[in-house]
């Protein structure tokens, strides 16, 4: 917040001069905080005026221009809004090649943001290409224990999931683990991240008493290293509910459900897609209690 006020009395202070000196990284480093606070009408009104003044200031095709328009391609995957997300992700990518090369880490970076973005609109199999094209590459230009390079392994394990490939995909994310908490540590929240993609996969082959134990770790390392507040937990928390569900313990699980709920109204609003499903998985829950009014009352809401 301070980060973020200072930058904005600095901006009504001294007006363009930020644009054109070191202090521009002051402008970008006020948005990614934005960016890490998770989806929200602030981060996409800050990004989209920054891609106005960028290609004011700069013009089109400066890179940071082009890291303007990734940020604010990002805002639209982080609301779930991918097909506009796309729509700035490819031509991104197109200018990254001609302007800085293939083999620049901002292209290499271009190419992991669409094939994020294509594997969330269910394009499963073209995300999968273009992730072991970018796998290889980054492994060539940035070494086997870059942490991009275990990102874009964590990104194949999570495709390969998607295709059905559990099995290889479990197999590689428990590399993944092992490669995070070598190179970054237990608390990196890529590691913990980490964790939770290998919960998910235990809880998707019916390993439920595994996935348990590694989503509850989880749940605590989020809440103790990032916070309570933190996007990741809401996620945390609901995928923890969904295992309780699956091993009968369904109480515990609309206890959860209900806090997901009450947390992503608060957040996020009402109407949003994640808000939707958390009632949705909280009707659920109820219906296994036998309370089949209030499950009534969520599903027809």
């Amino acid at each position: 917040m301070a980060l973020r006020a200072n930058t904005e009395a600095l901006q009504e202070n001294v007006g363009t001069f930020m644009w054109h000196g070191p202090s521009r990284r002051l402008l970008f480093r006020c948005g990614t905080s934005l960016l890490d606070a998770g989806p929200s009408e602030q981060a996409l009104g800050y990004w989209r005026d920054m891609v106005h003044r960028a290609k004011q200031e700069l013009g089109f095709s400066h890179p940071d221009t082009l890291t303007a328009r990734a940020n604010l391609a990002a805002c639209y995957d982080a609301d779930g809004s991918y097909e506009q997300a796309l729509t700035l992700h490819e031509p991104v990518l197109l200018e990254s090649e001609r302007l800085l090369g293939t083999d620049h880490p901002n292209t290499l970076r271009a190419r992991s943001n669409l094939s994020h973005t294509v594997g969330n609109l269910g394009r499963h199999q073209d995300a999968l290409a273009l992730i072991e094209g970018l796998l290889a590459d980054s492994e060539r230009l940035l070494g086997m224990d870059h942490p991009d390079v275990l990102a874009t392994r964590a990104n194949l394990a999570l495709t390969l999931g998607n295709l059905g490939r559990t099995e290889e995909a479990l197999t590689l994310e428990q590399q993944v683990l092992y490669d995070r908490e070598r190179v970054l540590g237990s608390d990196h929240p890529e590691t913990i991240r980490a964790r939770f993609n290998l919960a998910a996969t235990y809880h998707a082959l019916g390993r439920s008493s595994e996935a348990l134990a590694l989503m509850e770790h989880v749940v605590a390392d989020v809440e103790r290293v990032l916070g309570p507040e933190h996007p990741e937990i809401f996620r945390a928390r609901a995928s923890l509910a969904a295992t309780y569900g699956e091993l009968g313990r369904h109480a515990e699980a609309a206890d959860l459900e209900e806090r997901v709920l009450v947390d992503r109204e608060r957040i996020l609003g009402s109407d949003h897609p994640h808000t939707i499903q958390a009632r949705a998985s909280l009707a659920a829950a109820y219906g296994e209690l036998d309370r089949h009014a209030e499950a009534r009352a969520l599903l027809e809401d």
